[in-house]
């Protein structure tokens, strides 16, 4: 059912030179466009975070973000567990430290889809013939552990396991999301 809420206003994040920017910069601001009945825009509110009072949305803007992080997790179409919702936490808090902000819809639940039959192909083919036991016996095994999230949060951030997940889906013509570089146009 589609929402019947007007759209009111419309963001824009800048960079230091205030071009526009997918999420936050570092050295940027903020500005919030209050549209008109119309779509049009009535009002800019520009807001710099080093301005008086930026402490104060700072703050407020942590605790929201990471509440919604949180809240993402725990409440979302497949809920995930606490320790889920904790390493969220921390990986989010881990990109700001390292001057990236997500893109929009970039979350557990809205990330990239990554096929699983893959990545425990490339997973199982990736261990040792002596370290294939356990949680690891076999590819169903390991596609069942994929199941997860804390662990599929693991591998999705394992350097090596995607590296060799995006060598597979080329060895096989695919990729995760275009077919080929025609595809960019």
């Amino acid at each position: 059912m589609a929402s019947s809420r007007k759209k009111v206003s419309q963001r824009a994040y800048l960079t230091g030179d205030n071009s526009k920017s997918v999420g936050p910069a570092a050295d940027g601001a903020v500005e919030y466009q209050l549209l008109n009945t119309g779509g049009e825009v009535h009002k800019t509110f520009r807001f710099d975070p080093t301005s008086p009072g930026g402490h104060m949305f700072a703050q407020f803007g942590f605790v929201t973000k990471v509440g919604n992080v949180a809240n993402s997790v725990l409440n979302g179409d497949e809920p995930g567990s606490i320790d889920d919702a904790a390493t969220d936490i921390e990986e989010f808090l881990q990109s700001i430290a390292n001057g990236t902000w997500r893109e929009p819809g970039e979350s557990r639940a809205r990330g990239p889809k990554y096929d699983k039959a893959v990545l425990a192909y490339v997973l199982f083919a990736g261990r040792s013939a002596e370290k294939r036991t356990g949680e690891w016996a076999d590819e169903a095994t390991v596609l069942a552990r994929l199941e997860d999230k804390s662990f599929y949060a693991k591998v999705r951030n394992n350097a090596a396991a995607m590296a060799a997940y995006h060598a597979e889906m080329a060895k096989r013509g695919e990729s995760a999301g275009t077919k080929t570089v025609d595809d960019l146009d």
